[in-house]
This record gives structure tokens, C-alpha cells and sequence, in this order.
């Protein structure tokens, strides 16, 4: 084979996972209007009101029709995603043996059967939102315990079967409102993605075992409908290799849902196929993400600015993990404790970085379990999805890693806001950023600045443990000579992905931050003011093997049943609402009593009289618009049964 043969051959490879999502698609297609038939035929067709007792008796059928459609849809993507990782895996180990045998180098010729099983592995521990791929029955339930609300609900209203029926065919198949995504719209787009997750992951281990190629180019997919973080990624020359182009090693993965990007392979000149490929050393991955975290805009970019911004912060979010995961020893800690999104020689960025020192004093005491961010990033998707099952840290096995929850993506943090308050929320429309006690005031917490200010010092000297008694000294200085935006904002961590945040006391929706956040956060278990231990990232994982470690494992555990326990997090210099915020969370009831606000009793009168404009009800709905479009934070409305 020719090495314009083996181009070739890997540029038709792109067509593998187009082709296999179209025949999931149609039987997928298939499996949901035989479902919807049966769900129709087992609701009814009347005209007459469906009564709460005739339901009671139809309820098994409902629940065996919806765990067998879980089995069937599992099933297939699975299976599709296994075939993709096999053609992918086996039509690169042909062409690189052929192209290898054609320039007498069959010494150097591949194994890739071990890569299939190592695709489906990693895909296997990915966080899935709908819970499908992690369990079938455990999905079926989510969606029978929604199909009961629409019946329930009809019931109420004495809806007829029909109607009733036609309804929930709205929320199987698409086409209605008012039910959130419908089974068929998140089944294909999971089955898109994670079978182009497939190829696209195949692929590239493929390349790295492979002695012929030395880069990979991230090509824009002919059907890419408008600017996003894959034309930056496709566009910018992180490594000096070209624009899109990057070592094997360093590819980063797919972004987002429903990616149909490809690769394109460079190969190494022939006669280097037999040698060692590059190897980055520490200085160039770092040389490699100042630039990915000093890029801009393209003039040629498109939407708003708010997204626009949005798209390059994911994009410099994405790059540099990678790269950090690539750095070992002394330049992991440094490439973190960088903190990039601190600004330089300030007081704030000088106390962070003696955080982190202190940190690893703890950290230098104890044997870590695990210590690669790739292992947190695939532990964190488990504790995440076993923690939505409603089971304990005991439970899972991760009594001695809740470090994971520290430093995984997967696990978020969580900010609660009282967005029924007109003038918070107002306020935030002008700022673009938090505002802390020291700078309006005013808290949901105490609001003595002084006590704050004691709670704030004696978390520094407990995070600056291990260190010398003048370091300890110096972060307190650094502290009192913080201008007040400096300061912490506060959070929490959303362990179960709860819809009402992992602090509802603190307001009814909520701000859900970008991942990067961490790296500029200390964190506590429970309220700060109540207890002094102290965690960083950089000891997350050791500290919890500690004495000091065991009340995290008893907030995760008591978080479930008491919102007032939870692993806070204390957000350094804040967070800005454009770069930091990722989206905000209101459920619908909340929503529909600032739409609709009950009226109140006018003592003058002794009779109840609708509640005035000012009164803080406003149209919330061209707020959240508003708040959407400047800052490009997405809106999340749940629906009132997500509740937890």
C-alpha cells in the first residue's frame, strides 16, 4: 500500500460511524414506534376520563413496555459502538501493516486488537445524563415516573385517554411542549455521540501505537452548522505543528454532543518509522499552553459575544487539560498552580499559591491511592452516577478517594442564588461577576464582616498546616491586604446533580461553574465557619485519607437526606459570569410563581389583592434571556418531579 493508499484508506474511515449511526437510527426509530403503539394501546383511545384505579391496573404493563425499550435501545448503541471500535481499530491495523510491508518494514507491524476493548472500557466509564448506557432499568424508571406525571396529571384535569395518550406520544417521539426533551431526541443524540465518541477514540490510541504517524489534524465535519469550540480547534496552532494539528498524545477529545469532526494523519518521513516518536518535555507543554491559554477570538467567529467568549474559554479549558495530564512530576503542580485565571502578583494569587504548598505539605505525608487528573475525570463520572442511585460513599467503594469529587470535571460546583429577590438578581444583570460581604454588604449567611473576616483567617492557617510559622504569617498578611473582590465567594459541590443545587437553603436556583474553577478553590466539609479542615486540588485525594478526611465522607453521605450538609467550596477572587458560569438552574415551579405571583392580603380591605409589579415579580423569562445573551450562560429549567 502506498502512503496516498493509506490516506486514503483513513480518510474514508470518517463514513464508518456516519454509516453505523444511520442503521442504529432506523432500528432505534423502529423500537420507539412499536413502544409508543404499545404505550397508546396500553393507556387507551377513548374519549372517556381515565380514572386513577383503571391506571393502578395498567401500571405493570407501563413499567415492562419501558424497561424492555431500555434493554432494546441499550443494546443496540452498545452494540453499535463495539462495531465502530473494531472497524476503526482493525481497518488502521491493515493499512498500517500493508504501508509498512510495502517499504520492507514488517518488523515494525501492529497489534491494535487490544484497542476495541480499551475504546469500550473508556466509553464505558463516561457520565451519561440519561443514565441509559449505566443502566437500562434505572433509566426505564426515570421515564415511567415522568410518563406517571402527564397520567396523574390528566387524571386531575379528567383528561381523556385519548388526549392523555397523544400527550405522552409527544414525549415519546418529539413534537410537543411543556415535557422537556422527548425519548427519541436524547436517544439518537446519545447514539450519535457516543458512537462518533467511538471512532474518534479508536482512532486516535491507534495512532499513538502506531510507528508511521506522528500527528493528528482535527478536520471541521462538512455538515458543522456554525461557529463553536471545534473551529478553534480545528483552526489554531497550539504546538507549532499547524493550524489544528497536534502530537497523538496531546488530541484532545470531542467537545460536545452530536461532533462529527475527523481526523486527518500525518505521517512521519520513513525513514524515522523504526525510531522513538517525539517526546514533549516539560518546557514545550508548558510553551504549548500558554498558547492555548493566551488565544482569541477569530474576526471570522460568529454569534454573540457572550458565546463566542463561552466557545474560547472551552476551548483554552480543553487544550491545557490535555496538556496537563501529559506533564509529570513537579510540572503537574506547577502547570496547576499556575492558576491562570488569578491575576498575576496579586495578594489573592500569592495566598492561593501558598495554599497549594500547603497542600502538598499534608499530601507529602500520606500515600495516595491514585494521583493522574485522568483518574479523578474517570472515577468522578462513577461516584457521580452511583450517587444519583441514592447509594453512599460505603457503598461504591470510595471511602478513601472523595478526594475524586475534588478534582473531577464530572463532579460540579454549585452556587445557589435567591433569583426571587428582584434586586439580586438585577444587580448580577449589571456586574458580570459575584459580590461578596465585603463588597455589598449583605450576605444570605451572617453578614458581620468582622466574624467573616475571623472564619476566613482561621481557614487560611488551617489550609497553611505543615508550612513555617512566617509563611503561615505571610498568607495572612496576603489576606488583609486583598481588596474585598478578592475575597472568596461561596459554593458548594453538586454531588448528585441535585436540580435544586447542593445548597438550596441559600436560594431557589442556581449557578452551575466551569471545571476550571477548581483549580483557584479551597474546600471544606460542611459550613466553614464550623469546623477547620481545609483541602485544596492538590491534596484532595490524600487529605481524605486522614483523620481530618473522615467528616468529607460524612458530609457526602448526609448530604442526600440534609441539605445543610455539604462539601463547600470557597471560590477564590470569585467567579465572573461570561468565563466561569457554565449555566443556571431554576425549576419550573419556581419559575411559574415569578410568572404568576400569588396575590396578598390587603389588611385595609381584610381581602386578598393581586401582588404589584414592585413588589419584586417581573417578567423573569426576558431576564433570564437577557442574563443568557450577555453573559452566553445557558438556561436549564427543570421540570418540578426532578426534585429531589
Amino acid at each position: 500500500m502506498s502512503i496516498s493508499d493509506y490516506e486514503k484508506t483513513i480518510y474514508n474511515m470518517r463514513n464508518v460511524p456516519l454509516k453505523r449511526t444511520k442503521e442504529v437510527e432506523e432500528r432505534l426509530v423502529t423500537a420507539l414506534d412499536m413502544a409508543n403503539a404499545q404505550l397508546g394501546s396500553i393507556i387507551g383511545r377513548t374519549d372517556n376520563p381515565l380514572s386513577i384505579k383503571v391506571y393502578q391496573g395498567k401500571r405493570m404493563k407501563v413499567v415492562q413496555m419501558m424497561n424492555e425499550l431500555g434493554i432494546s435501545l441499550k443494546r443496540d448503541i452498545t452494540s453499535a459502538i463495539n462495531e465502530v471500535a473494531n472497524d476503526v481499530a482493525f481497518t488502521e491495523q491493515d493499512a498500517t501493516n500493508d504501508l509498512l510491508l510495502e517499504h520492507d518494514d514488517a518488523n515494525l507491524m501492529v497489534d491494535f486488537t487490544e484497542i476495541p476493548r480499551q475504546t469500550a472500557d473508556l466509553l464505558a466509564q463516561r457520565y451519561d445524563v440519561d443514565g441509559l448506557r449505566i443502566s437500562s432499568s434505572i433509566w426505564a424508571q426515570s421515564q415511567v415516573s415522568e410518563i406517571e406525571n402527564v397520567v396523574l396529571s390528566g387524571i386531575a384535569r379528567g383528561q381523556s385517554a385519548r388526549d392523555m395518550s397523544n400527550q405522552l406520544s409527544q414525549f415519546m417521539l418529539g413534537g410537543g411542549t411543556g415535557m422537556g426533551t422527548s425519548v427519541r431526541a436524547k436517544a439518537m443524540r446519545l447514539a450519535r455521540t457516543e458512537i462518533n465518541n467511538a471512532y474518534w477514540e479508536s482512532a486516535r490510541r491507534a495512532s499513538i501505537e502506531s510507528p508511521v504517524v506522528g500527528a493528528i489534524k482535527w478536520q471541521l465535519s462538512g455538515r458543522h452548522p456554525e461557529y463553536d469550540i471545534c473551529n478553534l480547534l480545528a483552526e489554531e496552532n497550539v504546538f507549532g505543528l499547524g493550524r489544528g494539528i497536534y502530537p497523538v498524545e496531546y488530541l484532545p477529545a470531542k467537545p460536545h454532543p452530536n461532533c462529527l469532526c475527523y481526523q486527518k494523519d500525518f505521517l512521519r518521513d520513513p525513514s524515522l518509522w523504526d525510531k522513538p516518536k517525539k517526546v514533549y518535555t516539560d518546557a514545550e507543554l508548558t510553551d504549548a499552553m500558554k498558547k492555548a491559554l493566551h488565544t482569541e477570538t477569530p474576526s471570522s467567529a460568529t454569534g454573540s459575544k457572550g458565546f463566542k467568549e463561552k466557545q474560547l474559554q472551552l476551548f483554552k479549558d480543553t487544550v491545557s487539560n490535555v496538556i496537563r495530564k501529559g506533564m509529570v512530576g513537579e510540572a503537574v503542580s506547577t502547570a496547576f498552580r499556575q492558576a491562570p485565571d488569578l491575576p498575576p502578583d496579586t495578594p489573592v494569587a500569592k495566598l492561593y499559591n501558598l495554599l497549594l504548598d500547603g497542600g502538598r505539605s499534608k499530601a507529602d505525608k500520606l500515600d495516595a491511592g491514585f494521583s493522574k487528573k485522568a483518574e479523578y475525570d474517570e472515577h468522578g463520572d462513577i461516584l457521580r452516577q452511583e450517587w444519583s442511585q441514592n447509594l453512599t460513599v460505603s457503598d461504591i467503594g470510595y471511602a478513601q478517594k472523595i478526594g475524586t469529587a475534588l478534582r473531577s470535571d464530572a463532579i460540579p460546583i454549585s452556587v445557589n442564588i435567591p433569583i426571587t429577590d428582584q434586586r439580586v438578581f438585577k444587580a448580577m444583570l449589571k456586574s458580570g461577576r459575584s459580590k461578596n460581604l465585603f463588597e455589598t454588604g449583605k450576605g444570605y449567611g451572617s453578614a458581620d464582616k468582622e466574624l467573616r473576616k475571623g472564619w476566613e483567617v482561621a481557614l487560611i492557617k488551617e489550609g497553611l498546616y505543615g508550612l513555617d510559622k512566617s509563611d503561615v504569617a505571610e498568607g495572612v498578611g496576603y489576606y488583609d491586604k486583598m481588596p474585598p473582590k478578592q475575597k472568596p465567594s461561596y459554593g458548594a459541590l453538586n454531588l448528585g446533580d441535585d436540580p435544586k443545587g447542593a445548597a438550596s437553603q441559600y436560594g431557589n436556583a442556581y449557578f452551575e461553574l466551569e471545571p476550571h474553577v477548581k483549580n483557584r478553590s479551597t474546600f471544606t466539609p460542611n459550613n466553614s465557619s464550623r469546623n477547620d479542615q481545609v483541602s485544596t486540588f492538590r491534596n484532595a485525594e490524600t487529605f481524605s485519607l486522614s483523620e481530618e478526611g473522615r467528616e468529607y465522607q460524612g458530609s457526602v453521605d448526609a448530604n442526600r437526606k440534609d441539605p445543610s450538609k455539604y462539601i463547600e467550596v470557597q471560590i477564590w477572587n470569585g467567579y465572573d459570569f461570561k468565563k466561569d458560569v457554565k449555566s443556571l438552574h431554576i425549576n419550573k415551579s419556581v419559575l411559574n410563581d415569578l410568572k404568576n405571583p400569588p396575590p396578598i392580603y390587603d389588611a385595609r380591605i381584610k381581602s386578598f389583592v393581586p401582588a404589584p409589579e414592585t413588589d419584586g415579580y417581573r417578567d423573569i423569562e426576558q431576564d433570564l434571556r437577557e442574563f443568557s445573551d450577555k453573559y452566553g450562560v445557558e438556561i436549564v429549567v427543570h421540570e418540578d418531579e426532578e426534585t429531589k
